[in-house]
């Protein structure tokens, strides 16, 4: 696990900050290693231009989430994988868009309750309750869930191309 201070640079763009906390990660993590393939991710939530990360208590949560009703978002996974021995770095972002349909006072009470909302970025996971009122429009669902795992298999290939090859 690494500890990487998540907040946006001033000016940094979505794409820069999730790429940039991956590497980060993975490399924070690389150095506690002498072998092996360590691999850094993170996730952003983008709506209209704006960060959403992971909200801080369940105002912001709420908040977060009556934001996203009713409109399209984009989802930003950043990759990273670092080769602990070598040091050899390899990068890259996934993108989804996601559609989260108008949901009642209730409904969104319920899931906040639920603390499905904690530690994920934009207030919500996909993969949980939030499905029911999430829809994904373009891209992978595993890059709405934080591991888009084609793109990892890309990037194993561009750091290890002689295994690929075989």
């Amino acid at each position: 696990m690494a500890d990487v201070d998540e907040t946006p640079a001033p000016g940094e763009t979505a794409e820069a900050l999730v790429v940039r906390l991956a590497r980060a990660k993975a490399s924070a993590v690389a150095t506690r290693c002498t072998r092996g393939c360590v691999l850094g991710g993170d996730t952003v939530v983008v709506r209209d231009g704006v960060i959403l990360g992971k909200p801080a208590d369940r105002d912001e949560a709420a908040e977060m989430l009556r934001s996203l009703a009713g409109r399209r978002h984009a989802v930003l996974s950043g990759v990273a994988l670092v080769d602990a021995a070598s040091g050899r770095e390899v990068h890259d972002l996934a993108a989804s868009q996601v559609v989260m349909r108008a949901i009642d006072e209730p409904t969104l009470q319920a899931y906040l309750d639920g603390d499905e909302w904690r530690g994920k970025a934009g207030a919500y996971a996909i993969q949980g309750d939030a499905g029911a009122f999430m829809t994904l429009e373009s891209g992978a669902l595993d890059t709405v869930i934080g591991l888009p795992v084609q793109l990892v298999r890309q990037l194993l290939t561009r750091l290890y191309p002689s295994e690929s090859a075989s």
